[in-house]
């Protein structure tokens, strides 16, 4: 009997707290990214998400230093991220007409997980994909750059998720 009904989803959840200074009161937040279908991947504790949406126009591109300071939702900052765990992205446009191409960046490229002389995965509008690795990979200063890029003739949305420790909280 061939399948009748499949399932197939990526979340990444998280929650995060601001410690309270003065008269202010803890910050907390959380927050979830999920496939348009219903279920969860597992993933290990490390202490900072990196999330955020970006839209890259047609055969635009767009780099992320995985290395530099960036500020969460609840206003931690993080700096010189040296462990990446794993990422999610999940995509939204016109699946005929724009797509999402990730690859290490042109300089100081990031592991990613993926073997060969040109590493790269492509996902479709409206697809998304999620990546854990068993251990993790080292970030570095000379180590940190993961470029997103759109081949297609429309713009595509993009949210994503990297899961990172060790470096600098403040």
């Amino acid at each position: 009997m061939p399948v009748t009904a499949l399932r197939q989803a990526i979340r990444v959840d998280w929650t995060e707290s601001l410690a309270a200074n003065g008269p202010f009161a803890e910050k907390v937040d959380t927050y979830g990214l999920t496939s348009p279908q219903n279920g969860t991947v597992a993933v290990a504790s490390y202490d900072a998400v990196r999330a955020g949406r970006v839209v890259i126009a047609a055969a635009g591109d767009t780099t992320i230093d995985l290395w530099a300071a960036w500020t969460s939702r609840t206003g931690n900052t993080k700096t010189n991220a040296t462990r990446l765990i794993g990422y999610a992205f999940f995509t939204t446009g016109v699946a005929s007409t724009a797509s999402l191409k990730v690859e290490p960046g042109a300089s100081n490229p990031a592991p990613i997980g993926l073997d060969g002389t040109s590493p790269s995965f492509t996902i479709r509008a409206g697809g998304n994909f999620g990546f854990v690795d068993g251990t993790h990979f080292t970030l570095s200063n000379t180590a940190k750059n993961i470029k997103l890029s759109n081949p297609g003739t429309t713009s595509v949305t993009v949210d994503f998720a990297f899961l990172l420790g060790g470096g600098t909280n403040s």
